[in-house]
């Protein structure tokens, strides 16, 4: 068996089963029951739209996991670990920034803080695991070129945000299209981080079915916080120009991963016809 068609182990399927679990707990709390978000993580001041935001974020990532369920190839899913250890990692360094805030008696602080150690730690040993190089889809290179050069030109925007979020939490946090504390400016950080870094590594694929993953989950994300935004429009205040981009950026993203998406069903529809005839 080759590189390129070697299959994913079981236990990255189970770590990704888990992680998937983790991850709906979140979205469906924060999207359906934004309250209950709110009680769940005490430390961050969660409004709803606040709520909906990070449930759209943990959407991303629930949607992520899902696909790495359903790929059967390593070349589809090479960047998840990586991508799971950089998501925990970041989010504990800045709990640990912040670790005032945190009653770290109680439950659901033990949880948060347990599962964002194990999570990069567990995603690093499978990764320190995994032969290389990296396997690469052997297929013919598909994937059209606006598509590769959109993720691209996303990812180092969203990346660029990140990292001002993290570095700069108390600037972003008055800059901001909705009011939030320095605290939850800074933790979006590393969801946001996770994204712009999964967008650039998905520019760089050749083929559609390397992008299953990450591309229907990116564009959950985009809807998802864009009709979040439009419900509680009410909470941005005067309609500046940084509520224009904010709703200009969302909108542009979800039409383009929408298109994406729609061609990634059509071209992995044809490919299971043509493997049946």
């Amino acid at each position: 068996m080759t590189t390129a068609t070697a299959p994913i182990p079981r236990s990255h399927k189970i770590f990704y089963a888990v992680i998937l679990v983790a991850a709906v707990v979140v979205a469906a709390s924060g999207l359906l029951a934004p309250k209950a978000l709110a009680d769940m993580l005490p430390w961050f001041v969660l409004p709803p739209l606040h709520a909906r935001f990070l449930g759209a974020i943990y959407l991303f990532g629930a949607l992520y996991m899902l696909g790495c369920l359903l790929a059967r190839w390593q070349y589809e899913v090479r960047y998840a670990l990586l991508l799971i250890a950089l998501f925990g990692g970041m989010l504990l360094v800045v709990s640990l920034l912040n670790l005032g805030v945190f009653d770290v008696g109680t439950g659901p602080a033990l949880v948060w803080f347990a599962s964002y150690v194990v999570y990069p730690l567990v995603a690093v040993a499978l990764v320190l695991r995994t032969p290389r190089p990296w396997p690469v889809d052997p297929a013919q290179p598909d994937l059209p070129r606006w598509a590769r050069g959109f993720l691209l030109i996303q990812g180092v925007l969203v990346t660029a945000l990140a990292v001002l979020l993290f570095f700069a939490p108390q600037t972003m946090a008055s800059s901001w299209p909705w009011p939030v504390t320095p605290l939850l400016a800074q933790a979006y950080a590393g969801p946001l981080l996770v994204y712009g870094v999964a967008s650039i590594l998905a520019s760089r694929c050749r083929t559609w079915r390397e992008v299953r993953a990450p591309v229907p989950a990116m564009l959950a994300f985009a809807a998802v916080a864009l009709i979040s935004s439009i419900v509680h429009s009410g909470v941005f205040g005067a309609f500046d120009a940084v509520d224009v981009a904010w709703f200009g950026a969302l909108a542009v993203a979800t039409v383009a991963l929408a298109v994406m998406t729609v061609g990634l069903a059509r071209r992995l529809a044809s490919g299971r016809q043509a493997s049946m005839v």
